[in-house]
């Protein structure tokens, strides 16, 4: 979300400048702490009595400083004890979300969030813990049996998601209102515990800024949203070290994208700018800033996480250096992180909902 050289307070520097500057700075503290931990084994080593050698003279007991340390996994849970699920769930819940404030764990979410985004985030948590590789859940008759013909097989053990329990409330003028009574603990299973015709494989489409081409779709169906929301769509070559997009609101109200780049990467750079767009920052522009009270780095993070789910919808991969920015960003504070994975996770289902709509694909 930026702004032009015409516009007022302009020009800004914008989502593509932003994450390239947290790219580097990420790297440059990644390469310090490591550096940081070296010379604290090396201190250490000194002042500790020396190990007993082994035969061939190494020291056993002597860790390697260099070597980084082994990337922390998201726990398997099961809920088989019905008479606790209720608490367990809850607890699990809690802890999943207060762990989502890494680059890794959040991206992790975001890639389950891109293959369940219809579920809500609580249970695309709860899939992601019981089935870290699961690719397509659904229940077993509605949508197995009969939608797809396909059996269970046999030992497999369900996912537990959570369903709202909806009744009816009549009124005395006799009109119907459907009411939220509670929520139900609701077995699925993976496509990967059944058997039968083979469901479609998703699109791969590897990119880089330099080479890619996206789906055409990708780029039609974003501009017929951004379209619809009042903007208009212009592609030009922007200056080398110019941004990769930006977004003019009032009065001219267009989104520009750069053609410097790859058409992947161009089509990404859209998602981009219409997530900013989706989510209501241009209204917020005054808060687009990093000093006191700004939510700029909260905007970037749920516009770039936007963007990353709807390019794995269309098949595309981005690096995983991605979301490297995103380490620390909350300050260990489980309710922003929270809040912001809701604003994601609604507006990747609000846009993605208005795509055309194909046989669900399942990743190989």
């Amino acid at each position: 979300m930026c702004r032009a050289t015409t516009d007022p307070g302009g020009p800004r520097r914008c989502s593509g400048d932003t994450r390239a500057a947290y790219r580097q700075s990420s790297h440059a503290v990644a390469v310090l702490e490591e550096t940081e931990s070296i010379l604290k084994a090396v201190l250490a080593a000194e002042a500790a009595p020396a190990p007993l050698s082994s035969a061939d003279g190494t020291s056993p007991g002597m860790p390697s400083a260099a070597a980084p340390p082994a990337p922390v996994k998201p726990k398997t849970v099961s809920f088989a004890d019905k008479t606790t699920r209720v608490e367990d769930i809850r607890r699990e819940i809690d802890d999943a979300i207060a762990n989502l404030n890494t680059a890794e764990q959040w991206q992790d979410w975001l890639h389950f969030a891109g293959q369940f985004h219809h579920y809500s985030l609580q249970n695309q948590l709860l899939i992601r813990m019981q089935r870290p590789d699961a690719t397509f859940v659904g229940g077993l008759k509605k949508v197995w049996n009969k939608k797809f013909n396909r059996s269970l097989v046999a030992g497999s053990k369900a996912i537990w998601v959570r369903a709202p329990k909806i009744v009816k409330k009549k009124h005395g003028d006799g009109t119907e209102e459907e009411v939220l009574t509670g929520w139900l603990d609701v077995p699925v299973y993976d496509v990967s515990d059944t058997t039968g015709p083979p469901l479609p494989k998703p699109p791969v489409v590897p990119y880089t800024r330099e080479t890619g081409v996206a789906p055409p779709e990708m780029h039609t169906e974003l501009e017929k949203q951004i379209t619809a929301a009042g903007y208009t769509v212009e592609r030009v070559e922007l200056p080398e070290n110019g941004p990769e997009a930006y977004t003019q609101d009032k009065p001219t109200k267009k989104v520009v994208v750069s053609t410097r780049y790859s058409d992947a990467h161009q089509a990404m750079a859209l998602a981009h700018e219409w997530a900013h767009i989706h989510m209501g920052h241009m209204e917020r522009h005054h808060e687009y800033h990093n000093g006191p009270g700004g939510q700029r780095p909260t905007m970037e993070v749920e516009a770039e996480s936007v963007a990353y789910v709807i390019g794995r919808h269309f098949g595309l991969t981005p690096g995983g250096s991605a979301f490297s920015y995103i380490d620390g960003w909350a300050n260990g504070d489980p309710k922003k992180v929270q809040q912001t994975a809701d604003r994601v996770n609604k507006a990747c289902k609000a846009i993605i909902s208005k795509f055309p709509q194909a046989t669900p694909a399942v990743a190989s």
